[in-house]
């Protein structure tokens, strides 16, 4: 668990007078969506108007355990509701900001969190990062969603990453405010991609980053993949990220191993920092074939590369990437769409840099973190003045 410094005494009596915010999440690495969102807004501003402390949800463990129900799971969602009551007690916060998880486990963690700061008269303002909240409640029993709507309802507001969740939370009618607000590029990563300069070359890479999975398209990736280096000798694509569920990997890699055309598909593990940013740099397009996703954020990553980008019609995607503006879209599973959506960009050198270009500058413009912070906090204000749904 981490805070911020303690106020010294020449401060203490502006500190008072300020409201006090408490931002419950993890930080990098890895550099996720949650993660990122979590270090910007305690390193933001917000700091100069809130008291602000920080109650870190940290956990290094394998993606292949989380959300599932294990013994040490369980220990570690006890001890993070023992800590985080203690927390509460001693600050007596006037804002929560609360990422929410969609699987069961952490659902029930986050639960406990939100009773215990609505115990001590806590403002909530939750945060939703799962591109599966829908999927599983359309899915969910009548208990399961009563516990769940209970749960929510203890929010003052819901930040939405995309109008597509801003509709999906107000068809709930729990009766709190729904707002949107894109989740920030990682400024690091902005910052190290102003220095690094872009590799151009005859050879057109395509870079995917993301899980190592069946869930973010990858079987249907590296097939099209195959089919598209038959055709175009000068094509390559390149695969970041590690395994997240048990027995994917391994089927994908059986998959990988059939192909006539694997050297050209390499999977090079988990990068972040600097080797992050290289293979954005060096790519000349960026593909995402995800089933399910909230607001994915190696796709503002891409579009702050400069990079055009394919993805799949789901959760908050479409919100972003507009068909033939910033890239193309195509429904999820759909291997003869994604293949053609590849060949449209990869034979236009064009239109690739018409697109990467619009992208970078809407990244700069919409998903700064001063812009995601800013935002931040005039919905604190409307809470904190009493504003629900």
């Amino acid at each position: 668990m981490a805070w911020t410094e303690e106020p010294t005494p020449a401060t203490r009596a502006s500190v008072e007078s300020r409201p006090r915010l408490l931002v419950v999440g993890p930080l990098p690495p890895p550099p996720g969506g949650g993660e990122t969102v979590t270090k910007v807004l305690i390193e933001s501003s917000l700091k100069e108007k809130y008291e602000l402390r920080h109650f870190d949800t940290s956990r290094r463990v394998s993606k292949e355990t989380m959300g599932h129900w294990t013994l040490a799971n369980a220990r570690w969602a006890l001890r993070y509701y023992s800590q985080f009551r203690r927390v509460v007690r001693e600050f007596r916060p006037d804002i929560v900001h609360l990422p929410i998880a969609s699987n069961k486990p952490a659902t029930i963690r986050d639960a406990l969190f939100s009773a215990t700061a609505a115990r001590y008269g806590a403002k909530i303002v939750m945060h939703n990062h799962s591109g599966h909240f829908a999927e599983r409640w359309e899915k969910a029993g009548k208990l399961w969603r009563g516990f769940v709507r209970k749960h929510l309802s203890r929010a003052s507001a819901m930040v939405c990453l995309t109008p597509f969740w801003k509709e999906f939370f107000d068809g709930l009618h729990i009766g709190f405010l729904t707002e949107v607000i894109y989740n920030p590029v990682n400024p690091e990563l902005v910052s190290l991609l102003e220095r690094i300069p872009r590799e151009r070359d005859d050879e057109v890479r395509v870079l995917y980053v993301g899980a190592i999975c069946e869930p973010k398209g990858v079987p249907e990736l590296i097939r099209v993949a195959d089919r598209i280096a038959d055709k175009f000798p000068n094509v390559s694509f390149t695969l970041v990220g590690g395994p997240q569920y048990p027995g994917h990997y391994e089927r994908i890699m059986a998959v990988h191993e059939a192909l006539s055309n694997r050297e050209r598909i390499r999977f090079v593990g988990p990068q972040f920092g600097e080797d992050l940013a290289r293979a954005y740099r060096s790519a000349d397009l960026f593909v995402l074939p995800s089933h399910h996703e909230g607001l994915p954020m190696v796709i503002l990553e891409a579009m702050a590369a400069g990079l055009p980008v394919v993805a799949t019609r789901v959760g908050g995607i479409p919100d972003v990437i507009r068909e033939g503006q910033n890239g193309h879209l195509v429904e999820p599973r759909d291997e003869g769409a994604l293949e053609s959506a590849l060949e449209k960009l990869i034979q236009s050198a064009d239109e690739r840099q018409r697109i990467g270009e619009r992208n970078q500058s809407e990244a700069i413009e919409k998903y700064s973190a001063e812009a995601f912070a800013a935002a931040c906090d005039r919905l604190y204000q409307r809470v904190l003045a009493g504003g629900r749904g």
